[in-house]
């Protein structure tokens, strides 16, 4: 028997509705909503901001989350609700009054210039750690996750899967992947390359978009949205999109002033099922990755999360291998497939903690 999150009968009431950003009033995608003191009822909104959620009827409030945003909780009043949720970004200080205006194409043209010198790639090494999600947006069911921590190093010379330059090489130290439903049973190998391989996405050079390119980035409009401080760093926010025909046609800039680095850089698809976020660290002078997420999907929702942590040297026993398309799914003494998804498992080892609601269905799933 399939073990689904939400379930319908006489003790139960849907809830569906919009997660928005409260400032764009756009749809935030892969936002988390839950029930407050049960969190056998989850899910998770689609690329729209849509969400659709059976929960018991003596369920009064729901919390949703979303990465970036402050966690909100909605107190249910109707036994059928249509909701509109509006999500507050994460508050940053207002940077010093503007005197004089400032063109946004000026600042992305320093940005440009600049993008060698503020993110190094080569080479460079971390420690990271890896979550993928698959699971349906509409009746809440996860049909797969999977986990992964290990190291890699990017660098120009090394030639991604894809072809382009800013490739990598990776080695992995723990993995754990487990299904939950007939479909991620049939799709865990699929699941597992894929989580393993995009990795080369995340590199800023082996990624590098139309709106960050030279020449092609005259195609692009640019506004100057605000100026934040952001880790204590004052900041340019600006916003970007274009009317031709390119993957990524739109998304949001937040820029050093000082260094014309990017701290933080969201993307969005042109069909509006696929988005990207990446945060940057300031380190000695430089602006190392920090995190990156990506999702994407309709009716059944992927993403995944990697955290980045910057190390100056893999140890002399890491061996380190270049990633391949056709990678397949093996087991050794550091995997754990279809175990406890226990946050024990990863010891040392950096790691995220899985969303409660998640935990429930893994905890409760009769294939687990």
């Amino acid at each position: 028997m399939l073990l689904q999150l939400s379930y319908i009968n006489s003790q139960t009431k849907q809830i569906e509705g919009k997660v928005i950003d409260k400032d764009s009033e756009h749809g935030i995608n892969s936002a988390h909503i839950q029930s407050v003191g049960d969190f056998n009822h989850g899910t998770i909104s689609n690329e729209d901001g849509y969400f659709v959620l059976n929960i018991k009827k003596q369920t009064d409030t729901l919390i949703f989350s979303h990465i970036g945003y402050e966690t909100k909780k909605y107190p249910i009043v109707k036994t059928k609700e249509v909701l509109n949720i509006k999500l507050t970004p994460r508050k940053h200080e207002l940077g010093e009054v503007v005197v004089e205006p400032i063109k946004a194409d000026s600042i992305i043209e320093k940005v440009i210039d600049r993008l060698s010198d503020n993110h190094r790639v080569e080479p460079v090494y971390y420690r990271f750690y890896t979550r993928y999600i698959r699971a349906n947006t509409k009746d809440s069911v996860l049909h797969t996750l999977g986990e992964f921590t290990g190291k890699i190093h990017f660098s120009r010379r090394l030639i991604n899967p894809l072809g382009n330059q800013g490739g990598y090489e990776i080695m992995f130290t723990k993995n754990r992947m487990g299904a939950f439903s007939e479909k991620g049973v049939e799709t865990t190998g699929f699941d597992f390359i894929h989580t393993k391989i995009p990795k080369g996405a995340d590199n800023i050079f082996g990624d590098m978009e139309d709106f960050l390119h030279r020449r092609r980035s005259r195609n692009y409009n640019y506004w100057l949205e605000a100026e934040v401080l952001v880790k204590n760093r004052p900041c340019y926010v600006i916003y970007f999109n274009t009317d031709n025909e390119t993957t990524w046609n739109r998304g949001k800039l937040y820029i050093d002033k000082k260094t014309y680095g990017i701290v933080k850089k969201e993307k969005n698809s042109r069909v509006g099922s696929s988005t990207k976020i990446k945060e940057f660290n300031y380190i000695d002078g430089m602006w190392y990755l920090k995190k990156a997420v990506l999702s994407w999907g309709r009716t059944v929702f992927t993403e995944r999360l990697t955290v980045y942590n910057l190390i100056e040297k893999p140890d002399d026993k890491d061996e380190f291998s270049r990633p391949h398309a056709s990678t397949s799914l093996h087991k050794t003494e550091d995997n754990n497939f279809y175990g406890d998804f226990d946050d024990s498992f990863w010891e040392d080892n950096d790691f995220v903690p899985l969303p409660r609601w998640i935990k429930s269905i893994i905890k409760n799933s009769e294939l687990h």
